[in-house]
């Protein structure tokens, strides 16, 4: 889903897509796959771009699932009813798959980062 909102108040405040990639360690065009909803944007990289951006997480941040908005009577123990919207647990298994994902990204960069500065 797209960050819709993170766009607007980044465009507002004259903050490129390169300095959040920068201040989130990574490439402008992987920020630029983030700010599309292509690729999740981590909690901890939500943090770090609302403080630089000095606003509340909840300014900018949005989900990255859309609800269908589907309606159900007969609910399948697989799936959870929750204000009239289907959500899969499936999701939510998903969710983390990427954070962890995200996580051993970071620390392959980390690694690489401390290789090239012992240099």
């Amino acid at each position: 889903m797209k960050k819709e909102k993170l766009r607007k108040i980044r465009k507002e405040k004259g903050i490129t897509q390169q300095q959040l990639a920068d201040l989130i360690s990574t490439e402008v065009s992987n920020f630029s796959r983030k700010e599309s909803g292509n690729v999740s944007i981590t909690p901890r990289e939500w943090q770090k771009i609302a403080d630089y951006m000095n606003v509340s997480v909840d300014q900018i941040y949005e989900d990255d699932y859309e609800s269908g908005g589907v309606e159900v009577e007969n609910v399948n123990p697989q799936y959870i009813l929750k204000e009239n919207t289907l959500l899969t647990s499936y999701k939510d298994e998903n969710f983390y798959k990427i954070i962890i994902q995200d996580l051993q990204d970071y620390i392959t960069y980390l690694k690489a980062e401390i290789k090239r500065l012992k240099k």
